[in-house]
């Protein structure tokens, strides 16, 4: 239903938010956008994983339309880190706490150390006598100092803007009333289009009405993938909820 959901909402009409035990996307309804984060936490760290066999750090991606609010990005990678990464804290820069198995978020392209925008890293270790900490992007190792830091985010949970051209096995995307600003078509049909598996929306069924009608912008964002639906990492799933 990932694909023929994305369909609809392309043409500007209500996806079947009913929920499946044999599909592959599922609507959970929490019109308070404070018990929001909490929820994820339980689902990412729990629910998927025992369900469905989901890595919390690697097989899922949460998306949010804004970095402010109640159910925002910045709340739901503070909740979700506190809850899923029980490591000591490395190093604390900002606001921001780095522990070792972090999920981080490369926010620029940097052609020298080839890692670009979008691109998911975790942090592995330190590098004592440089003064670095080490991330694994991929299939390779990359040293940051301190400053460098300032290029990178946590990434439990993401915009939507930032997942374009990504996928990922499982994606939640989160939306809300308090967001009606940032509610618009193209953005529900980018986030839905990110998962190859299992796709699920936490929210209010006005918050998806509301995007789904609202086609003030004309650009469309779309994959530089194929639309998800049997791909290798497709799963088997059934009802979780």
């Amino acid at each position: 239903r990932i694909i023929t959901n994305s369909h609809l909402i392309n043409r500007g009409m209500m996806p079947d938010l009913s929920n499946n035990k044999e599909g592959d996307f599922f609507f959970i309804e929490q019109e308070d956008s404070r018990q929001i984060p909490g929820l994820l936490l339980d689902l990412v760290g729990k629910r998927l994983p025992a369900k469905y066999g989901f890595d919390p750090f690697t097989d899922i991606q949460i998306l949010a339309p804004m970095y402010r609010g109640e159910a925002g990005v910045d709340a739901i990678n503070k909740c979700l880190q506190d809850g899923l990464n029980q490591n000591e804290v490395m190093l604390t820069r900002g606001e921001v706490q780095f522990k070792r198995q972090d999920k981080f978020m490369q926010l620029v392209n940097d052609y020298e150390r080839d890692i670009f925008n979008g691109d998911i890293g975790y942090l592995t270790g330190v590098n004592d006598e440089d003064e670095q900490l080490i991330f694994n992007f991929g299939e390779k190792e990359v040293e940051f100092t301190v400053t460098e830091l300032d290029d990178i985010t946590l990434a439990y949970a993401c915009t939507i803007h930032k997942s374009q051209g990504s996928e990922y096995p499982c994606v939640i995307v989160v939306l809300t009333n308090e967001q009606h600003f940032m509610l618009k078509r193209n953005l529900i049909y980018t986030a839905i289009t990110r998962a190859s598996s299992l796709l699920l929306i936490v929210g209010s069924k006005r918050a998806v009405h509301r995007a789904v009608t609202n086609n003030s912008e004309q650009k469309r964002y779309t994959s530089l993938f194929k639309l998800p639906g049997g791909t290798d990492e497709s799963r088997n799933v059934q009802l979780l909820f």
